[in-house]
């Protein structure tokens, strides 16, 4: 209404690319509106505050054209924080360009909006639009790793403010650049075990090149190394189920350590050292013979093989019983013999 005293578009016949339609949010997609009813869906369809949720930021006013009018063209991102009343999907923030149109009356300029479209890089680089390439990209980069080893960390961020697609991501590590993806994950490898690392991460807008400012440090650890296991250069050949007292037994084993010498022992079930049957000689047998008085008879025995140089090289035996040389009845049988006989002897005088 122009008698209104509050005019800013020049008639109601100008169109404006909707974005009260959440489904419509760049310039690959559109729909007209004129004005009076993009106006009047503004107001029925979407939900209203007591405290402004429309905002518009990264304003860039571009050199003045002149056709049959002198204009201007605005550059700027517009992002709905409240829904539409039907349509129940997200907004994403957009970027809109608006052309105005500037008339002298008198000494004074009267400002009026010609057109809102969404940007275009394609339509708006010209002399009058310079590459918005030049105009930072405001995104907001959160990283999380929900998995590390002892050499990798795996990353993962979402990006938010900035919606229009696609990005790219440059994944830096202490200042300096690890890789690049279009995904939102990175698989950092070749990381030192047990060391803290600083990540960051810089986003390019692909379709215009815009770049982001570095997001937040994050600093994330790898996990400490696991323990080797224990090495084992031993193997026994002929350990038997049963040794008998008193009898002597050639123990052999296998060596991989040619040059290395072999410690041999024994322990009991409660892994209590028992005696040292070979120190450190190089060789792959030598000759045992149970003590009938150290050992006692049962289970739970075992030869234990070891490098004397390398106390993890380990390597225990199954286990094994010791019993006595003869049996304990063979002992007893000839006092029952002559005690019986002796019993026979009183009887009969």
């Amino acid at each position: 209404n122009p008698s209104s005293g509050n005019q800013i578009f020049v008639d109601e016949d100008i169109i404006i690319e909707d974005d009260v339609d959440p489904n419509y949010y760049d310039a690959k997609r559109v729909k007209d509106s004129p004005v009076k009813k993009y106006l009047s869906d503004l107001d029925l369809f979407y939900e209203k505050s007591a405290e402004p949720t429309i905002s518009f930021t990264d304003i860039e006013t571009f050199s003045i054209g002149i056709k049959d009018y002198a204009y201007s063209v605005v550059y700027f991102k517009s992002f709905f924080r409240n829904q539409h009343r039907i349509i129940r999907r997200p907004y994403r923030q957009s970027e809109r360009v608006a052309t105005i149109k500037a008339e002298k009356i008198g000494k004074r300029w009267k400002l009026s909006i010609v057109s809102i479209v969404f940007y275009d890089p394609e339509v708006h680089i010209n002399e009058i639009n310079p590459d918005i390439s030049q105009i930072p990209l405001e995104t907001k980069i959160n990283i999380d790793s929900p998995l590390q080893t002892d050499s990798t960390i795996f990353l993962k961020w979402s990006a938010t403010g900035n919606n229009v697609f696609p990005f790219s991501y440059e994944i830096y590590e202490g200042g300096m650049l690890l890789g690049s993806t279009r995904d939102t994950t990175y698989n950092a490898t070749n990381l030192t075990s047990d060391t803290e690392f600083s990540f960051y991460i810089i986003a390019t807008e692909d379709s215009i090149g815009r770049i982001s400012k570095a997001s937040e440090t994050v600093k994330i650890a790898t996990k400490a190394a696991p323990k080797p296991l224990p090495v084992k250069s031993f193997s026994f050949k002929n350990v038997k189920d049963t040794y008998k007292k008193g009898s002597t037994y050639n123990i052999t084993w296998a060596n991989k350590l040619e040059e290395s010498g072999a410690r041999l022992e024994i322990r009991d079930k409660r892994g209590a050292l028992l005696e040292v049957i070979e120190q450190s000689q190089i060789r792959n047998s030598t000759n045992w013979n149970p003590d009938p008085y150290m050992y006692k008879s049962g289970k739970g025995y075992q030869f234990v093989l070891s490098d004397p140089k390398n106390s993890s090289d380990r390597t225990s035996s199954t286990s094994f019983k010791i019993v006595r040389k003869f049996p304990l009845i063979l002992k007893v049988a000839p006092i029952l013999i002559v005690g019986a006989a002796v019993g026979v002897v009183a009887g009969s005088g």
